[in-house]
C-alpha cells in the first residue's frame, strides 16, 4: 500500500478529528488565554509568520490521553493526536519538555488553534530512512495494521504492502485467511520504494517477509552444510514420508533418507522403522551443493538410517546355514522365480527349477501363490542382491534318488512327448522324470534323415526303452528303435562272415552300391569288389532295385557295417564249378579206359 501524505488524512485534517478546546478540562483555560492575548498585545511574544505545510520545531507542553499539546511560538498552541507519537508497540515516545518536528496543516477558524502533524514531519525523514535501508539491503521491523484481499498493510514507519505470496516460505495457500496476522510484528526486506504514479504525494513501498525468512534459512543451511562431514553421525527429526524416501529436518535444512537406506531388510516400510516427529541418528553419506542457471543454490544431503548398524548380511551364513529349513512369505511371482521374505525381512528368491520336481511346470503360480507362507530350504546366497537362494522342492524327497529303481536300464515304458527339437525329443516318463530320445535312436534306417517333429507331436503317447541313466547329471537317454530289437544284431547272428547273401540295390554312389539285405540292414559293395576284372563304375551296370548276390567279406559290429564282395562270390562259384568239372572228368576217364581195356583183344605171345 501507499503512504498518504495528504493533509486531509492527518490528525486534524477533517472535522471529525478536531479537538474541542472549549470543553476539554485538559486544554488551555480562558484566564490563560487572556494572559496570552495580553502578552501578545504588549509585544512580549513574537508570533512568527507560519505557512500551511511548513515544518517547524515545537516544544511538548503536555501529554494528554488523546492528544499532545505543543508550543511553536504562535499565540495559539497546537495539538497533535497522541497516536502520532506512538511506536509500533503503542508506546508514547515523547514527554513534556521534548522538542519535536511537526508540520503546520491548518488553523481552526473559530478557535484559532493550530492543527499540527508529527506524522507528516516524519514522512519526509522516514522516506529518506527507508530509502537508505532499501539501498543497503537491510531489514525493517513493522507491525501489521490490517489485512486486505491480496496481502497485509504493514507499518514500517510508512505504510508498506506485503503480498500474500511474500508472507511465508514454501507453497502459498491463496485461499488462507490473513486476519490472524493483524497486530503481529514482522521482519522483512524492502523490495521496492517509489512515488505513486497516480499521486506524487504518495509513496509505494513493497516488502517481503519470505525473502527475510529465506535469507535466514540460507545462512542456517550454509552453516549446517559447512559442518557436515561424510560418514559423520547426526541427529535429525522425521519431517515427511514420501514414496522414494523420508525427509528429515536437520535444524533449518532438509535431508533425504532414500528408501534403500531406511533399513538393511529389503521391503521394510519406512513407517515401521521411523515415526513422524521423532528424532533419530543418521549417517551422512552424501553432501552436494549445486547452483542452477538463475544462481539459486540447490543443496542435497543424503542420509542413511540403516548404516548406523552393521550389515546383518555379513553374518547371514551363520544365521541361515545351507540346508536350513526356513518359513517364508511369498511376496511376488515372476516368470522364472518366486520372491520371498522371512519374518526378519531377509529377502529370498526361489528359482523356477527349485519350485517343483515335476517336468511340466508352465507357470510359477501353478505351485505358489502370493501372500502364502511355505517352508523352503536354503541352497545358496546372492551377496550382490542380499538374497537367500531357496528351494521349495527340496522339502520333499528327490525322485532322482530312486530313479534307477523306478526306471531300470533296458526296461520299456510309456511316456508323453513334451518337446521336439532338431536333435531329438523330450519324453515325460512321470510327473517328475523326463528323458531324451536322440534323433539317432528313432530308427535303424541309416539312409533316412530323421526329423523328430515330422515323426512325433507334443502330447503323443509313445513307448520307449531306457538306454542309459546319468544320475549325477540328472539325464536319461531313451530309445524308440530299440523297442523291437536290433535288426543288425539279429541279421549278423544269422549271417556270419563268408556267408552268401542276396539283397536289393538301394543306392548307387561313386564308390560303390548300398545293398538292402533285410529291413533296416544295409551292406556296402565297393566297386573293386564287383567283378574279377577292373571296373570303373557301377553306374550303368546296376540299377536301384536290382538283385545282387555277394559274400559277406567283413562285419564291423562297432560301426555296424557289413562289407560285401561279389568278386569273392564269383571266385567261390568259379572254384566250385572247376571242382565240380574236374571231378566229373576224372570219373569218366577211368570208366572208359577200363571198359576199353576189357574189350580189347591183344594177341599176346604165349609163354613157353
Amino acid at each position: 500500500m501507499h503512504s498518504d501524505i495528504n493533509a486531509s488524512n492527518l490528525p486534524g485534517g477533517n472535522e471529525e478529528s478536531k479537538i474541542d478546546t472549549s470543553t476539554s478540562s485538559d486544554e488551555i483555560g480562558h484566564d490563560e488565554m487572556a494572559e496570552f492575548d495580553k502578552a501578545m498585545s504588549e509585544g512580549v511574544v513574537e508570533v512568527p509568520d507560519l505557512n500551511i505545510g511548513q515544518l517547524v520545531d515545537a516544544k511538548v507542553i503536555d501529554v494528554k490521553k488523546d492528544y499532545v499539546l505543543l508550543d511553536i511560538g504562535d499565540k495559539a498552541e497546537g495539538v497533535v493526536e497522541t497516536r502520532e507519537f506512538s511506536d509500533i508497540h503503542d508506546n508514547i515516545d515523547v514527554k513534556a519538555g521534548d522538542t519535536v518536528s511537526v508540520v503546520l496543516v491548518g488553523r481552526d477558524s473559530e478557535t484559532g488553534q493550530l492543527k499540527l502533524s508529527r506524522r507528516q514531519a516524519r514522512l519526509a525523514s522516514e522516506k529518506e530512512r527507508l530509502k537508505g535501508i532499501f539501498k543497503a539491503n537491510q531489514t525493517v521491523v513493522g507491525r501489521v495494521k490490517k489485512a486486505v484481499k491480496e496481502g497485509l498493510i504493514v507499518d514500517i514507519g510508512l505504510d508498506a504492502f506485503l503480498h500474500r505470496s511474500q508472507i511465508e516460505s514454501g507453497k502459498v495457500d491463496r485461499e488462507a485467511p490473513l486476519d490472524k496476522w493483524v497486530g503481529e510484528e514482522i521482519t522483512a526486506f524492502i523490495t521496492s520504494i517509489a512515488p505513486d504514479s497516480r499521486d506524487e504525494k504518495r509513496t509505494k513501498i513493497s516488502i517481503s517477509r519470505r525473502r527475510y525468512l529465506d535469507s535466514v534459512a540460507e545462512e542456517k543451511a550454509a552453516e549446517i552444510m559447512a559442518s557436515l562431514e561424510i560418514d559423520s553421525i547426526i541427529t535429525a527429526k522425521v519431517k515427511q514420508f514420501a514414496k522414494f524416501g523420508v525427509f528429515v529436518d536437520l535444524g533449518g535444512i532438509d535431508g533425504l533418507v532414500p528408501m534403500s537406506e531406511i533399513a538393511w531388510e529389503r521391503g521394510a516400510k519406512a513407517e515401521d522403522v521411523l515415526k513422524l516427529g521423532y528424532s533419530y541418528k543418521f549417517k551422512v553419506i552424501a553432501v552436494e551443493t549445486r547452483e542452477d542457471e538463475k544462481g539459486r543454490k540447490n543443496r542435497r544431503i543424503t542420509l542413511s538410517r540403516k548404516q548406523i548398524k552393521p550389515d546383518p548380511w555379513l553374518k547371514i551364513q551363520e544365521v541361515y546355514p545351507l540346508d536350513t529349513t526356513v518359513n517364508v512369505t511369498i511376496t511376488g511371482l515372476a516368470y522364472n522365480c518366486a520372491y520371498a521374505s522371512l519374518d526378519d525381512f531377509t529377502d529370498g528368491v526361489i528359482p523356477r527349477e527349485e519350485l517343483s520336481w515335476g517336468t511340466s511346470l508352465k507357470n510359477v503360480s501353478d505351485v505358489l501363490k502370493k501372500g502364502t507362507k511355505v517352508d523352503c530350504k536354503v541352497i545358496g546366497y546372492n551377496d550382490v542382491k542380499h538374497q537367500l537362494r531357496l528351494s521349495f522342492r527340496a522339502i520333499t524327497q528327490d525322485p532322482w534318488d530312486t530313479i534307477e529303481e523306478r526306471f531300470p536300464v533296458n526296461t520299456k515304458h510309456k511316456g508323453k512327448v513334451l518337446e521336439t527339437l532338431d536333435y531329438g525329443a523330450f519324453v515325460e516318463l512321470d510327473e517328475f522324470t523326463k528323458g531324451l530320445v536322440h534323433h539317432s535312436d528313432f530308427s535303424y534306417d541309416r539312409q533316412k534323415r530323421i526329423v523328430p517333429s515330422e515323426i512325433l507331436k507334443v502330447g503323443d503317447e509313445i513307448e520307449v526303452v531306457v538306454l542309459n541313466i546319468e544320475k549325477q547329471q540328472r539325464r536319461i537317454n531313451l530309445g524308440i528303435k530299440q523297442i523291437n530289437g536290433d535288426p543288425f544284431k539279429q541279421y549278423i547272428a544269422d549271417h556270419k562272415e563268408k556267408s552268401t547273401v542276396t539283397g536289393t540295390v538301394s543306392e548307387i554312389v561313386d564308390s560303390g552300391a548300398r545293398i538292402l539285405l533285410a529291413e533296416n540292414v544295409l551292406g556296402f559293395l565297393r566297386i573293386k569288389d564287383w567283378d574279377m576284372t577292373r571296373t570303373e563304375t557301377l553306374k550303368g551296370i546296376l540299377n536301384v532295385g536290382d538283385s545282387v548276390t555277394a559274400l559277406i567279406s567283413n562285419i564291423d559290429r562297432k560301426k555296424r557295417d557289413i562289407s560285401l564282395s561279389r568278386r569273392d562270390y564269383l571266385r567261390e562259384e568259379e572254384k566250385k564249378d572247376r571242382e565240380a568239372y574236374s571231378g566229373q572228368k576224372t570219373e569218366k576217364a577211368v570208366t572208359n579206359l577200363g571198359n576199353l581195356m576189357e574189350n580189347l583183344n591183344f594177341d599176346l605171345p604165349k609163354e613157353n
